[in-house]
Parts: structure tokens; C-alpha cells; sequence
């Protein structure tokens, strides 16, 4: 099995028992800050093979403190050390993430933008997305020097470029004849 089918069915695995829990939200916070935690390990330090299972338990036991009382958590980690799958817990959240969305209702979009944008235009961008989609968005922001000014916004497969720096090359096209 392909690591990403292992994540996709840890991921929606957990996400069911979180539901049954009703604990979705608290969960995928948690898991969200331990995925951190893993991401920041050195790449390939948990790769399938690697460590024997004591050490794998004991790097479980080390991640519990960030679970605090949620003891769903702590035994699906608990299975992962088991099973030798860490290093897939970032994946896992990513999958667990889509999921918890889609039960909410809601879409992740990335706005780039070539300075931070205020909280009224980041509003704005919001407000205008969530018209479009008709779901509630949640917006990730991310600075782009290449932009010269303006945003783009990639959500759901699409992508809405309203940088200067499109705007500048259409201006050009259209000048050359090509538009």
C-alpha cells in the first residue's frame, strides 16, 4: 500500500472515531500541533524500518504531553508507534483536515499577496469567496515578493490572479497585437 492510501485511511479512520467522540474540532487541533511537531523532525528520522518498537513507543509517550485529556488521541498515536507510521502523522492530518472541511462546510484557500493584508482586505477577499463558493472560507496567507502588488487566491482548483504582475504581462500581450 502507497504511503498516501496508509494516510488517507488512518486519516479518515480517526476522523470517524473523533465524529462518533463528538470531539472533531478538538482533535484535529491537536493532531494539527503534533503534525507540526513531526514535520519538524529531520526527513527520513521516521521512515518505515528505522527505529525498533521501544523507541517508537517512547517517542509516542514523548508527543503525549501535547494531547493533554484526549485519550482518543494518545492510543491512535499509540497504534502508530505500533504499526511503524509515524512519520506519516502529517499526512494524516492533511487528510484528517480535508475531511473535518468537509463536514463543516468549509474550503481552505490560498491567498498570496506581495505585502500582509489588512484585516479589512482580507475580510473583503473572504466575504467575496464565500459568495462564489457558497461555503465558509478559510483563508492561508502567504507572502509573495515576485507579486509586485495585488493577490491571487487558489481555491478549489481554481486560481483568481488579480497580481499586478498578470496584469502587466496582459497589458503587454495586448499592446504586441497577441489578445
Amino acid at each position: 500500500m502507497t504511503p498516501g492510501a496508509v494516510a488517507r485511511r488512518y486519516g479518515r479512520a480517526l476522523f470517524e472515531l473523533a465524529r462518533e467522540a463528538s470531539q472533531v474540532e478538538p482533535i484535529g487541533e491537536l493532531l494539527a500541533i503534533v503534525a507540526a511537531a513531526v514535520s519538524s523532525l529531520e526527513p527520513g528520522s521516521l521512515a518505515p524500518g528505522l527505529l525498533t518498537l521501544q523507541q517508537r513507543h517512547q517517542l509516542g509517550a514523548a508527543l503525549a504531553p501535547t494531547f493533554g485529556h484526549q485519550p482518543l488521541l494518545s492510543r491512535f498515536v499509540g497504534v502508530l508507534a505500533e504499526n511503524d507510521r509515524l512519520g506519516q502523522i502529517p499526512a494524516i492530518a492533511r487528510t484528517y483536515e480535508r475531511l473535518g472541511d468537509a463536514a463543516a462546510g468549509r474550503v481552505r484557500v490560498r491567498v498570496r499577496s506581495a505585502s500582509p493584508l489588512t484585516d479589512a482586505e482580507l475580510d473583503s477577499i473572504r466575504e467575496s469567496l464565500e459568495r462564489l463558493t457558497g461555503h465558509v472560507v478559510v483563508p492561508e496567507l502567504e507572502i509573495d515578493d515576485d507579486l509586485i502588488g495585488g493577490v491571487t487566491v487558489e481555491s478549489q482548483g481554481r486560481v483568481y490572479d488579480g497580481s499586478i504582475r498578470t496584469q502587466l504581462a496582459l497589458l503587454e500581450r495586448r499592446m504586441a497585437g497577441e489578445v
